[in-house]
């Protein structure tokens, strides 16, 4: 079980020696994993009771806490479904496809989850879903571990970010090496 906390975390002294003492983890170690703003793990836990005991006590601390399914990445229904496009309106985007385009309300999406998908790389008991091939890069230290890995082994990795929903299984990729992004403003760049 993942157990996330997310916005509003403001990355406090008080709110990490709240965290530190809430979940038994050292202030430096929660530093680390959790940045102001963002979702973010605080921790990974096997017994799905002992992670809703946590999550309850999180949020009786105040913070905005998730706590979810491991194998959620992993669940052959999300399958991931290219996006080429996308058109922001007011109230709602257009999500165009390959051989389709959708208008789909703000209200349904749930999140956005960013990465740098690694292609021939085995993360887990299956491919293809949201998340499963990602590798996070957080930090100027991660990217430098990225570049000097690559150097080590030749990879083939490209920016990535998929867009998850309320009303449907599929995700979303936007895959940057292949979507427009005239429509967000900046045509030249991903």
């Amino acid at each position: 079980m993942l157990v996330l906390l997310g916005p509003p975390f403001e990355g406090t002294e008080e709110e990490y020696q709240t965290l530190a003492g809430t979940t038994g983890l050292v202030v430096y170690d929660l530093k680390t994993k959790l940045k102001p703003g963002a979702w973010g793990l605080v921790r990974v836990l096997a017994d799905q009771e002992q992670a809703n005991d946590l999550g309850t006590r999180l949020s009786a601390a105040g913070f905005r806490i998730a706590v979810i399914d491991h194998d959620i990445a992993h669940d052959p229904a999300r399958t991931v479904v290219a996006l080429r496009s996308i058109e922001l309106n007011r109230d709602h985007m257009v999500l165009h496809l390959r051989e389709r385009s959708m208008p789909v309300p703000y209200q349904a999406l749930l999140t956005i989850v960013r990465g740098e998908v690694q292609l021939g790389r085995n993360y887990g008991r299956s491919s293809g879903t949201s998340g499963a091939s990602f590798r996070a890069v957080v930090s100027p230290v991660d990217a430098a571990a990225l570049r000097e890995s690559a150097a080590v082994a030749p990879l083939d990795a490209f920016a990535a970010a998929d867009l998850h929903f309320a009303t449907v299984f599929w995700v979303a990729r936007i895959d940057a090496r292949h979507f427009d992004f005239s429509a967000l403003g900046n045509p030249a760049q991903s």
